[in-house]
């Protein structure tokens, strides 16, 4: 368990740890954006979804590297040919299999956006 906090929801100034992120109902992934040039302006998109708030915000990728249970390959595939390019478009949320250093990061926001759509539809079906 992470309790130290990450981020300040930018509108209504909630604070949030890396396990608040992961396992609130009230946030919800969105996507990832990376920029080659710097690993720390590359950034996981989540809403914060109550309603009092309902805003989004960003947590710079790497602050969930601890959570990644997969080797971090070191090489770095963006801009060849074979990059799918999913890391730069915000509303794609298809898995990379690709051995890339985004990859793994990748694959960690997929999940959890897959199994926050999971639970949303257990929730509903009660």
């Amino acid at each position: 368990m992470q309790h130290k906090y990450v981020k300040k929801c930018p509108l209504c100034g909630t604070q949030f740890s890396i396990d608040d992120i992961c396992n609130s109902d009230l946030i919800t992934p969105l996507g990832m954006q990376i920029d080659d040039d710097d690993d720390h302006a590359s950034f996981y998109y989540f809403n914060h979804d109550c309603p009092e708030c309902g805003t989004s915000f960003t947590v710079p990728v790497m602050a969930f590297a601890s959570l990644i249970d997969e080797l971090i390959p070191s090489e770095d595939l963006f801009g060849t040919d074979i990059c799918g390019e999913h890391c730069v478009r915000l509303d794609d949320l298809r898995e990379c299999q690709h051995d890339c250093k985004w990859a793994p990061f990748r694959r960690f926001i997929v999940r959890l956006a897959d199994s926050r759509r999971k639970d949303a539809c257990v929730k509903k079906s009660m």
